[in-house]
Formats: structure tokens, C-alpha cells, sequence
């Protein structure tokens, strides 16, 4: 009889541990300033290779550039024999550059991700076609280019992951994403240089009848935590 009341008190004061552990504390002392500072601050330069890419491309006009930099943290459960939950703490840093163009959408395109191959990044071939057939067979009124599926280019640089995505807009009607604001849930940290993108949008389709999206982002910081 005493062993099982030991027994049972067992998870009782396990849970009584736990109580007092707040995994977003521990996850907000990770990523505060300054203890990533070197990492944030090496962002910029490893992107500026991949943003030079396009300068060579005299037919685009640059128009604004958007930076974020946001941390954030969701639970994970690892199911077994004795499941647990944890917490996954990642930060990203993106850059955005808009740009306006006119001309043949498919050859802009294409030269948009030769640029970008040249610059190091792997060939998205079948992304890239998918998106051009898209927009040859849907191209009208209702669908433009906004409709277009992104491409997306990803590889690493040094032990971070980097992706570049690239879509489009077109003069007439502010797509959703160009129009919407986004609004971040409840970060542990976010730092950032917005700009009005529907204002942009409509700057740039005033004087052109595309709208290149072109982001470069790396998810610099990852880690689990207990919960």
C-alpha cells in the first residue's frame, strides 16, 4: 500500500517542476540582443551578392527595399514511449526589393533567373518554365501576373539556409499581398524597415506594367528548448 502511494505522487511532483519553467522566457534570452548581434549584423553582406545580381538588368527600375528580421517559437510534440513537447525557436531575416519592367514577361523572366544562376544560385528550371507556362496560358484580365506562381531558389550559405523568391504583379488591380499588412504574431524579437507596398505598387505600375517581388531571406538562428 505505501509503494503505491509514493507511485502516485510521482507525477505530481513532476508537473509541479515543470510549472515553474516558462519556455518563453529561456526562448527570449536566446534571441535578444546583443547575444546575436554578430550573426544579424553578417546578414546584409551575404545577401548583397544576390541582390547585385539584377543590376546588370537596365530594363528594371529599382523602386523600394523592406528588411524584417523576426524571431518566433511554436510547440512540437515528439510522440513515443514517454511524449514530451518542445519548443522550436527560429529566426529569419528578409530583404525586398521591388522593381518595375516592361516587355516580354517570359523573356524578363528568364533573364531574372539567369542573374541569379550566374550569381551562384542553383538552376529552378521546372519552377521557372511552371511559371511561364502559367502565365502564357492564363494571361487576361482575371489572371495576371500576380497569379503567376513564385519561384523559389534555396541553398546554404556557410551553416545557414538561404531562399530567394521571386513574384510579380501587374498594372490594373493591387493584388492581396500588396495590399495586405502583415501582422506579426506576438515575436520574441522583430526589427524592421517597412514601406508602404501598396504605394509602391501603384508608383511603379504608373510608370511600368510589371512588378518584380524579389526577396532574399536566411533562417540564421534555430533551436529547441524543453517545454
Amino acid at each position: 500500500m505505501g509503494r503505491m502511494h509514493k507511485a502516485a505522487l510521482l507525477p505530481l511532483i513532476f508537473v509541479a517542476a515543470c510549472a515553474g519553467h516558462d519556455p518563453r522566457v529561456e526562448a527570449e534570452q536566446l534571441v535578444k540582443p546583443p547575444r546575436l548581434e554578430p550573426v544579424r549584423a553578417a546578414l546584409p553582406g551575404a545577401a548583397a551578392p544576390t541582390l547585385a545580381a539584377n543590376e546588370a538588368l537596365t530594363w528594371l527600375e529599382r523602386g523600394a527595399d523592406a528588411t524584417e528580421d523576426i524571431c518566433g517559437m511554436h510547440a512540437e510534440v515528439h510522440k513515443g514511449f514517454f511524449p514530451n513537447q518542445v519548443w522550436r525557436v527560429s529566426c529569419d531575416w528578409e530583404t525586398t526589393r521591388y522593381y518595375g519592367f516592361d516587355g516580354d514577361f517570359a523573356e524578363r523572366t528568364q533573364a531574372v533567373n539567369d542573374a541569379l544562376v550566374a550569381a551562384g544560385w542553383p538552376k529552378s528550371d521546372e519552377a521557372l518554365s511552371a511559371a511561364i507556362r502559367y502565365f502564357k496560358q492564363t494571361h487576361k484580365p482575371d489572371y495576371d501576373a500576380s497569379h503567376v506562381p513564385p519561384v523559389v531558389y534555396g541553398k546554404y550559405i556557410g551553416d545557414q539556409s538561404w531562399t530567394v523568391r521571386l513574384s510579380w504583379a501587374e498594372a490594373g488591380r493591387v493584388p492581396p499581398e500588396l495590399s495586405a499588412t502583415r501582422a506579426p504574431r506576438d515575436p520574441l524579437h522583430r526589427e524592421a524597415a517597412e514601406v508602404d507596398r501598396e504605394q509602391v505598387y501603384r508608383d511603379l505600375t504608373s510608370r511600368h506594367q510589371f512588378v518584380l517581388v524579389h526577396s532574399v531571406s536566411a533562417r540564421y538562428f534555430e533551436r529547441t528548448i524543453a517545454g
